[in-house]
């Protein structure tokens, strides 16, 4: 009891708003197996499948349990305004009365978690639902109608050909000879396809009753929903792991954008911050998707001038600029995102991994700088998201001229200014990133040295372990570490109180942020350490290189004429990166699930 009442303070504490009731929540599985949400994906939620005001009703619902198949029939009113006589006329379909179309049902996977709820006396009662079906028409009657259809024609043409000429006696007949070919992986697919098909359509069907809400039995099964045992549920873990069990911590997303602004505080801004707002919020918009959203302006010519100030146009639409965009903070992100929007000049559409092999950005954040800006096409590849604007073209020739112009100019510098930071052995980003890593390590010294009985202490040797196991992490991981232990039982341990703010003080005291994930700043060890922090250095700007490129740069950089020992290069590429191929080596994603693949081959 003290320990709940003290949970209650805390949250108390934590929240400033008046606690009006509390609410027991009973979890319920007596149905859970049995239940199943029945979903109409091509029916809107304010048209029912009757006209009139009483629910549409089933006819001969069954199903097959095995493949978790449901059909249900549904009769037509033939009455109906909607419905179309003269083509039943016309095309001579013998359609009974009274005429029902079939509705089929397969499962479909959950996307997320889904339960029925009942509030009764005082307490909500849930039970999960674990099997969800999605309903669509078939039209069997159409199916004949073409069946029919094809071998009529079928019938005629086979009248039309000529008839075969017979052969005289001693004429040599040709003769077709046919050898069967090895099954490939994707014949052995479909093959295994047809066999589940076939077991699927060889599975007998099982009638199912169907009971309106309002008769008695329908209620007995309701009763069953908060007819459940009254024992407690044990948790044996803090609420805050609770919490992150029942809404876990989302992994960290490129695509994710957290500077979005609203219209209302857009629109409170001067014009000129309003052009550059909305072209962050959106990445890319027509001309009259600006005028629409912008307030305030002047006339066509002012949006003009702003919109050229901070974006470039491609086929008449409007995308901004890499230098006006908040997210990009190396110079490698601008240059790619540059040589991005210059393939998108050239090309109706861009191959994403043509591009990734171009600018060597991380798969998920050359992904994102597509997804801001295009979408993909299947078998084509990626396309603006907007269609070419001609209006705006036809309507601005001398707009369009101008920036003709300025491509032009642009091309040799945007792929020059790639290329120059790709051969960079040790570039100026990369410099930023190592001033950091060394001038750091010299200010968290008493941060790292904090107590064991606190909870830095508790959390900064947490870490050191878990990078110590992993070698790199995300911030996922890290999290959940955290959140683990902080559930964990007993008397000394503190984690529970580490903020986010702490956690965030401690986490960049220790570790350096590379390509979204950390890897610790020092070993403490001199002789891995100046190697180690070349090799970091180069993972910054790049994800990929290979083992002669590695040993050449640290050999650069250190102004060594001896290579990096083999024992050290293989102890440093163990912990931060994996072999791809035989001397290719690649960062780790951080999620710890490449850990084992990690062990750099001599």
């Amino acid at each position: 009891m003290e320990d709940a009442s003290t949970e209650k303070e805390e949250l108390m504490e934590e929240d400033d708003d008046e606690l009006l009731e509390e609410i027991d929540i009973v979890l319920n599985s007596t149905l859970a197996k049995e239940l199943c949400l029945f979903q109409f994906p091509l029916r809107p939620n304010f048209r029912s499948h009757s006209e009139s005001q009483q629910p549409a009703k089933f006819q001969n619902l069954r199903m097959k349990p095995i493949h978790y198949k449901l059909c249900a029939e549904l009769e037509v009113d033939k009455y109906s305004h909607q419905y179309d006589e003269n083509y039943e006329r016309n095309n001579e379909m013998n359609i009974k009365n009274p005429f029902r179309i079939n509705l089929n049902a397969v499962k479909v996977p959950l996307q997320t978690n889904y339960a029925v709820g009942i509030y009764k006396d005082g307490k909500f009662h849930l039970t999960s639902i674990e099997n969800m079906v999605q309903f669509r028409p078939t039209f069997q009657h159409v199916d004949d109608l073409h069946r029919k259809r094809m071998a009529q024609r079928k019938e005629e043409e086979e009248k039309d050909e000529p008839e075969p000429i017979a052969s005289t006696d001693g004429e040599m007949i040709p003769l077709q000879v046919q050898y069967k070919k090895k099954e490939t992986a994707r014949a052995a697919a479909a093959r295994k396809k047809l066999q589940l098909k076939k077991a699927e359509e060889e599975e007998p069907w099982s009638d199912l009753d169907y009971i309106a809400s309002i008769q008695v039995e329908s209620e007995k099964i309701r009763e069953k929903l908060y007819q459940a045992p009254g024992k407690p549920i044990s948790i044996d873990m803090h609420r805050n792991q609770y919490l992150d069990i029942l809404n876990p911590v989302p992994p960290p997303s490129f695509s994710s954008n957290n500077s979005i602004v609203s219209l209302f505080t857009i629109q409170n801004m001067p014009i000129k911050d309003q052009i550059v707002a909305l072209l962050r919020n959106a990445n890319i918009m027509t001309f009259g998707s600006v005028l629409k959203l912008a307030i305030g302006w002047d006339n066509e010519s002012q949006i003009i001038d702003l919109l050229e100030k901070d974006a470039i146009l491609i086929r008449g639409c409007w995308i901004i600029k890499s230098s006006s965009c908040n997210d990009l903070k190396s110079k490698r992100s601008k240059a790619a995102r540059d040589f991005l929007l210059l393939s998108f000049h050239s090309n109706e559409y861009v191959q994403r991994k043509d591009f990734n092999e171009k600018v060597g950005l991380h798969v998920d954040h050359a992904k994102d700088m597509l997804d801001k800006i295009s979408l993909l096409e299947y078998e084509k590849g990626w396309k603006l998201k907007l269609p070419p604007d001609t209006d705006f073209m036809q309507k601005f020739p001398e707009v369009v001229t101008r920036q003709e112009v300025h491509w032009k100019e642009q091309k040799e510098v945007i792929k020059n200014e790639l290329q120059k930071v790709l051969n960079e052995p040790a570039g100026s980003s990369r410099r930023q990133v190592g001033s950091k890593l060394v001038n750091s390590n010299n200010v968290d010294q008493s941060t790292k040295q904090a107590p064991s009985n606190t909870a830095d202490g508790q959390l900064l040797g947490l870490l050191n372990e878990t990078f110590k196991k992993y070698g790199v992490c995300n911030i996922t991981l890290l999290k959940q570490i955290l959140h683990r232990k902080q559930g964990e039982k007993g008397q000394g341990n503190l984690l529970s109180k580490v903020t986010e703010n702490t956690f965030k003080t401690c986490l960049d005291s220790i570790a350096v942020l590379v390509q979204n994930v950390y890897l610790l700043k020092k070993l403490s060890n001199p002789t891995f350490d100046k190697y180690r922090n070349v090799i970091i250095k180069m993972f910054s700007s790049n994800i990929s290189y290979t083992k002669d490129q590695i040993i050449t740069a640290c050999k650069e950089e250190l102004k060594e004429d001896k290579a990096i020992a083999q024992s050290i290069f293989t102890k440093i590429m163990t912990e931060i990166a994996y072999e791809s191929s035989p001397g290719k080596f690649i960062l780790k994603d951080g999620s710890g699930s490449n850990v084992n693949e990690a062990k750099a081959k001599t």
